[in-house]
């Protein structure tokens, strides 16, 4: 992985020039994980790398696992484009699956397996805040696979693990920078926790022009949501100015969506699969020029405002 270490809080800008900058085909890091395994590694595109986020996309393919077990610095957030997702913990045994339009939040520290047990390529995109690996490391720690938790050990243990954090939660610090549990007490635990369409953080955002954006995941360290933005009425339908706390990547999922910076009048429009990388404190705008509803996904490391 010392390829990739190359562009660790680099990428696509330098820490002392970020600007707003447009990520596509041609300036995505394009790599496989692990290259020391081929055939037990998944199909990665890097998206931005900087001292508070790493994300981006993998993809794995029908039939297979990535292996060895991934640990990280930071928290990790998966949304799922396309397939289906299996997710075990080999640590407490914990598998989760998870379909298209689905996310979970794997806590740091927490060891991690995927695998796609279907038919079709299973596509994520996704989060890790602050950072993937310690400073200096190009990988993961060494993690010994001969003590997964497995069926057998599973039974053997049956009864004796810990609540569920999500169980524990004060119910009344819900919301911005604790959804949808308190992200300290999973990081304690290392369960993994799963978002869909039912138990997203939905909000408004605008009084003159209001859309929807809702939160997967809004934790001390990181978020990831989305953003719809309908079509019709007098004039394209726009995104009233936003300005966040962190640095952010903004996923095209359903577009072409144009992007507007109002204070040097940049305007970026990018396609299905593109990415536009905003730095904190830039104010910026969406607009939908088109003729149906257009959607965003957004990951942004640190504070959100």
């Amino acid at each position: 992985m010392a390829v990739l270490a190359n562009y660790f809080d680099r990428h696509p800008c330098e820490p002392d020039k970020k600007v707003p900058t447009p990520v596509t085909r041609e300036n995505m890091v394009h790599y496989i994980y692990v290259p020391e395994d081929p055939h037990h590694a998944d199909l990665n595109w890097m998206y931005a790398s900087t001292e508070t986020m790493f994300s981006g996309r993998y993809h794995l393919a029908p039939g297979s696992m990535f292996t060895p077990p991934d640990v990280h610095q930071g928290d990790e957030y998966y949304y799922i484009l396309n397939g289906t997702l299996t997710i075990f913990n080999p640590k407490t045994g914990q598998v989760v699956e998870l379909k298209k339009g689905e996310c979970i939040n794997l806590p740091k520290h927490a060891p991690h397996k995927g695998y796609n047990f279907t038919q079709e390529v299973t596509e994520i995109l996704y989060l890790i805040v602050p950072s993937v690996w310690q400073k200096g490391e190009a990988g993961p720690p060494p993690y010994d696979e001969a003590n997964m938790v497995l069926l057998n050990d599973l039974r053997a243990e049956q009864g004796k693990r810990e609540g569920l954090a999500i169980e524990k939660t004060d119910t009344k610090k819900l919301g911005i920078g604790c959804w949808p549990t308190d992200p300290v007490a999973v990081r304690e635990t290392g369960e993994f926790v799963k978002v869909n369409d039912e138990n997203k953080l939905r909000t408004i955002h605008g009084r003159e022009f209001p859309i929807p954006v809702n939160f997967f995941f809004s934790t001390d360290l990181g978020h990831m949501g989305e953003i719809t933005i309908p079509y019709g009425g007098n004039g394209p339908r726009s995104m009233e100015e936003l300005t966040l706390g962190g640095d952010a990547t903004l996923f095209v999922h359903e577009g072409p969506v144009t992007f507007f910076f109002p204070k040097d009048q940049g305007c970026y429009t990018l396609n299905n699969d593109e990415v536009m990388f905003v730095p904190a404190g830039t104010p910026f705008n969406i607009i939908n020029y088109q003729s149906k509803i257009i959607h965003v996904i957004f990951s942004v490391g640190g504070k959100i405002f």
